[in-house]
C-alpha cells in the first residue's frame, strides 16, 4: 500500500489508496467489433442494436462498434482452465442481422491478468430491394407500353465508384435465391451446381405444429419413406413459402405411418403453419459446379459465381462447401414486361451500382445507370424507348 499526502483545506492529510484488484476484476471490454456497411467501408448510418449470449452489459457506441462489457471473472469464471466462446447478434434497420462468433483463448494467470480481444472489423449487408418499373414507347408525343420488352442487369459494381473516377462495371454474374442463403459461406469452398429436384407422387404428409424460422424439428403425419438423407419440399403447395431440407435423422412411432418427428438441415428459412405439405423429392443428374466468388452470410438474397452458363431462371440448386448443404431455386436478372409493360426484378442485395437496360423489338435500347436505394423495400425504375 502506498502511502501519500495530499493537501486538503490547507491542511496535509496522509492518503493511502487500496490496491488496484487484479485485472480480471475490473470493469473491461470483453469482445468487441467495428461493423461496416459493405457498400461503402465505413460504419452504416442507421443506429445498431447488438444482444449477446453471455451476462454483460451489449453496447453499441461510436464509429459502428459494438461489444459486451462486464467483469471478466464473473462472465468467465473458469478462464484459466478453459476458453469461452462468445456470441454477439448486430442488427439495424433495413440491415440484415448478423451474428458474431468469438472465442475468448484460456488464460493460466487469469484473472491476474485479462487481455480483451483486439476489435475485429466486419461487414453488415443491406436488406434487399427490388427494381421494378415500366417500359414504354414514346412517339408523336404519345406513349405506348411495350409489352414483351426485355429488362436486364448487364453489369455491376460492388462499390460505388468516386464522382471522378471512371471505373468500368463487372460482369453481371450474380443470381437471386429463393430462398435467401440459409448458411454462411466462404469463398474459398463455396460452390452452387444445378440439381433437379422431382416432387414423389404420393410421398406427402403434413405438419402437425408450427415451426418457426430456425427450426430444425419438424412434426409430420407420417414417417413413411422417410429416412435420413431424403431431400424435403416443405410448404410444397405455396410457391412463396416453398423451401428444401434434408433428413438429418427420424423419431418415428412404433409403425411408420404413425406421426413422426424430423430433424432437418439446414434450419429452415421461413416459419411453416400447421396443415402445410411436406413431400419427398428426388434429386435428379447434378450440372457442373461453378464456385461462389464472395462469401455469403445468412439471409443474403443473391450469390455471385464464376459463371451462369446453364442457369435458368427456376431452377433448383444445391449449393455447398463451409457447412451442409442447402437447396433453393434461382433467378436470374433479367424479366419481360407485361401487357401493361411493367417489369419487376428479383430482390437484389450486395450491389451498390448496377447498369440496366430494356429492349423492345428493333427499337434501340435503352441502358441506365441506378443506385440501389436501400433504404426502401422497393425501386422504380422506368424506360422511354423511341
Amino acid at each position: 500500500m502506498t502511502v501519500r499526502f495530499v493537501e486538503l483545506e490547507g491542511v496535509l492529510q496522509r492518503y493511502a489508496a487500496d490496491a488496484l484488484p487484479p485485472a480480471g476484476e475490473r470493469m473491461s471490454a470483453l469482445v468487441g467489433a467495428r461493423m461496416l456497411d459493405e457498400l461503402t467501408g465505413q460504419p452504416p448510418a442507421a443506429p445498431l442494436t447488438v444482444s449477446a449470449d453471455i451476462a454483460g452489459t451489449s453496447r453499441a457506441g461510436e464509429g459502428g462498434v459494438v461489444g459486451v462489457a462486464g467483469i471478466p471473472r464473473a462472465v468467465f469464471p473458469a478462464l484459466s482452465a478453459q476458453p469461452y466462446d462468445v456470441e454477439l447478434t448486430v442488427a439495424a434497420p433495413r440491415f440484415l442481422t448478423r451474428s458474431l462468433r468469438f472465442t475468448v483463448p484460456a488464460n493460466p494467470s487469469f484473472p491476474s491478468t485479462f487481455a480483451t480481444p483486439a476489435i475485429v472489423d466486419r461487414d453488415l449487408h443491406r436488406a434487399p430491394v427490388v427494381i421494378e418499373g415500366r417500359v414504354v414507347r414514346m412517339a408523336g408525343g404519345v406513349t405506348t407500353p411495350q409489352a414483351g420488352a426485355s429488362v436486364r442487369v448487364t453489369g455491376i459494381w460492388n462499390q460505388a465508384p468516386g464522382a471522378t473516377v471512371a471505373v468500368p462495371p463487372s460482369p453481371p454474374d450474380l443470381v437471386a435465391i429463393e430462398p435467401p442463403l440459409q448458411i454462411e459461406r466462404a469463398t474459398a469452398t463455396g460452390t452452387l451446381r444445378p440439381l433437379p429436384l422431382t416432387p414423389v407422387a404420393l410421398d406427402a404428409r403434413t405438419l402437425l405444429l408450427d415451426v418457426p424460422a430456425g427450426a430444425t424439428l419438424l412434426r409430420v403425419s407420417t414417417a413413411l419413406s422417410l429416412a435420413a438423407g431424403t431431400l424435403l419440399a416443405v410448404d410444397a403447395g405455396d410457391p412463396d413459402r416453398l423451401e428444401y431440407s434434408e433428413i438429418v435423422s427420424v423419431a418415428a412411432a412404433s409403425t411408420p405411418d404413425q406421426p413422426a418427428t424430423v430433424t432437418v438441415t439446414p434450419p429452415l428459412a421461413r416459419a411453416h403453419r400447421t396443415g402445410a405439405v411436406v413431400q419427398r423429392v428426388t434429386a435428379g443428374a447434378a450440372g457442373a459446379s461453378r464456385a461462389v466468388t464472395r462469401e455469403g452470410l445468412p439471409g443474403d438474397p443473391v450469390l455471385f459465381l464464376a459463371n451462369l452458363g446453364g442457369l435458368a431462371t427456376g431452377a433448383t440448386v444445391q449449393v455447398a462447401g463451409g457447412g451442409s448443404n442447402e437447396h433453393h431455386r434461382v433467378r436470374l436478372f433479367d424479366a419481360v414486361t407485361d401487357a401493361a409493360g411493367y417489369y419487376r426484378l428479383p430482390p437484389l442485395g450486395r450491389v451498390a451500382q448496377l447498369t440496366v437496360r430494356a429492349q423492345s423489338g428493333a427499337l434501340g435500347p435503352v441502358t441506365l445507370e441506378l443506385r440501389p436505394d436501400y433504404t426502401q423495400a422497393s425501386q422504380r425504375l422506368d424506360f422511354v424507348l423511341t
